[in-house]
């Protein structure tokens, strides 16, 4: 929740500076997309077409082993969140060691973010450089470090609902970016 944001000092701006101006932003965002995303999904789901019907039940699937090592092995190394677990750690980790993380996190994604530990819902906030003056909050774009089952478990929700946009065919043929295999180069040739 936005009280469990930590943001990280810098010379520019207090940390509660940025947490407002993030979660100013974020706000206003979140509560419509999820409304809106589930609208969507409800009102795309084709019942006489079995390949809208297949990507609506994949969507909110069960999280199986295979798919959680697949996005866990496409995780690049980087900053570790507040709880300090590096991606390459439970990488290294045996088939019985990946097992157990497997395990963790369904017993957290299966419940809903209330109930988890306060640690596991905590994220930090790290304000990065744009463009612009440095002096200005909206010249900085927040990045926001999770928890690695929460890292996960994005990953996860993120891939079924590409991939799910993609099988119902709701994307407009010109929209190139931010989508497999295509590239904003392919609009201008």
């Amino acid at each position: 929740g936005a009280k469990d944001l930590q943001v990280v000092e810098d010379e520019f701006f207090t940390p509660a500076e940025y947490r407002d101006h993030f979660m100013k932003v974020s706000e206003v965002r979140n509560e419509r997309e999820i409304e809106d995303l589930l609208t969507l999904a409800k009102s795309l789901t084709r019942k006489d077409d079995p390949t809208s019907e297949l990507a609506a039940e994949k969507l909110v699937a069960n999280i199986s082993f295979k798919e959680f090592c697949e996005e866990l092995s496409k995780m690049k190394s980087g900053a570790p969140g507040c709880d300090g677990a590096q991606v390459d750690a439970i990488k290294a980790l045996s088939a019985e060691g990946k097992w157990m993380a497997y395990r963790s996190t369904l017993k957290f994604l299966d419940n809903p973010p209330q109930r988890w530990p306060e640690e596991s819902r905590e994220g930090w906030v790290i304000p990065l450089h744009k463009k612009g003056a440095r002096d200005r909050l909206d010249n900085y774009r927040g990045v926001c470090l999770l928890p690695l089952i929460s890292r996960i478990g994005a990953r996860i929700f993120a891939t079924r609902i590409i991939e799910w946009v993609e099988q119902i065919g709701i994307l407009d043929e010109n929209q190139n970016e931010f989508r497999k295999g295509r590239s904003t180069c392919d609009s201008t040739q």
